[in-house]
């Protein structure tokens, strides 16, 4: 009893098809992109307030130890998490190795401090 598609019929609704595919493709692509925006400027202020509490010698001793030459993809962490976890365990290294433990253990309250916000 099912009535069969014209040939009209049957391209309409094709292009209704793709129509829907695409809108769905760029409407999914527009929201992850505003979240990564949000997250990129989230990043940014938590940048700006840790920068107050640096050091230059610091600040050059995250650069350096950041990791950006990832040769994996972190499964749990975007890359950017991933870096800066990586440059705050070779700030706090640093610090260990070189016996400034006070600072150290200054940068690690922050850190705590921060985590508790």
């Amino acid at each position: 009893n099912k009535k069969e598609e014209t040939p009209q019929e049957q391209e309409n609704n094709e292009n209704q098809i793709e129509e829907n595919q695409v809108d769905n493709g760029i409407g999914g692509a527009v929201q992850e992109t505003e979240q990564e925006t949000e997250q990129e400027t989230e990043q940014e202020t938590v940048q700006a307030e840790e920068n107050q509490n640096l050091t230059q010698e610091e600040l050059e001793i995250i650069r350096r130890t950041r990791n950006t030459e990832n040769h994996h993809l972190p499964q749990n962490t975007t890359i950017s998490d991933y870096q800066y976890a990586t440059a705050l365990e070779g700030l706090i290294g640093y610090l260990y190795l070189s016996g400034n433990k006070t600072r150290m253990y200054e940068i690690l309250k922050l850190c705590v401090e921060y985590g508790n916000k």
